[in-house]
């Protein structure tokens, strides 16, 4: 199973360590960290994942969806350990993706991608380890920022992009890479259990190019469950478990000066 396909598997569905490369801050704030339990086919309990935010500074956070393969699926899989993250910035009103990372591992392989944002170039490269070093594979150009599923949940988790209007659809682009491609989200009504949503992003990964995720958001915007098909594994769905630490306040009194800076490299 590659690494795209499992980071669509885990990220995208649970935003509705692990011997990997670069260290994660491990002295920043903790300012949330949601727990799921993902369950795969007719495996319970599959992964464990968990979303995390901390603060970084005073206009800089830092989030991430990490997971772990357990029992069955950790055989069959390799012992699959990941790790997507994202560096952003608070500019303009929103957060903006600095540095998105992609790290994984499945047995003895390793992978470990970066994808790096400059907003003064208007441009997105991608770096990957090749040699024991980190190597540019990619460049290009855009017109509208680019986000990640990372930064887009932490937006609407803080307010900054509003998902809570019933019968609304919101397009956001998202990294354009190997091809621009836009994350749909459709807002759906608000039921008992939360509100319902549905996310829209094509990939081979899925067994449908449309509505390949749909979950339930509560009213403080968390994802509560999520659920979509995957080739090969079928249904994959996930639940948010009673331990998660939520966020005290969502006002975190983050600076916006300047404009939106490159990533450092």
């Amino acid at each position: 199973m590659t690494a795209k396909r499992w980071r669509l598997a885990a990220v995208l569905v649970l935003v509705m360590s692990m011997g990997l490369i670069p260290a994660q801050p491990v002295s920043a704030e903790i300012l949330e960290e949601l727990r799921y339990r993902v369950d795969v086919s007719i495996m319970p309990d599959a992964i464990r994942s968990k979303v995390v935010l901390k603060r970084l500074d005073g206009e800089r956070l830092w989030g991430a969806v990490i997971g772990e393969s357990q029992g069955i699926l950790a055989k069959l899989s390799g012992n699959w350990k990941g790790v997507f993250s994202t560096e952003m910035i608070f500019r303009e009103g929103k957060l903006h993706p600095l540095i998105y990372r992609e790290e994984s591992s499945r047995g003895s392989k390793r992978n470990f991608k970066e994808y790096r944002f400059d907003y003064q170039k208007n441009t997105v490269e991608l770096w990957q380890y090749q040699g024991g070093q980190l190597v540019k594979k990619w460049e290009t150009t855009f017109t509208t920022p680019p986000s990640d599923g990372i930064s887009l949940f932490y937006n609407q988790r803080l307010g900054f992009i509003n998902l809570n209007k019933g019968g609304e659809t919101v397009k956001v682009m998202g990294i354009p890479y190997p091809k621009p491609e836009e994350i749909i989200v459709r807002i759906g009504p608000l039921t008992p259990e939360g509100r319902k949503i549905w996310v829209s992003l094509y990939n081979k990964a899925f067994e449908e190019s449309k509505n390949q995720i749909q979950g339930l958001m509560d009213a403080e915007g968390v994802p509560t469950k999520a659920e979509s098909r995957v080739l090969k594994f079928g249904k994959v769905s996930g639940a948010i478990l009673p331990e998660s630490k939520r966020l005290n306040d969502k006002d975190l009194g983050l600076k916006s000066e300047g404009k939106v800076p490159a990533a450092e490299k």
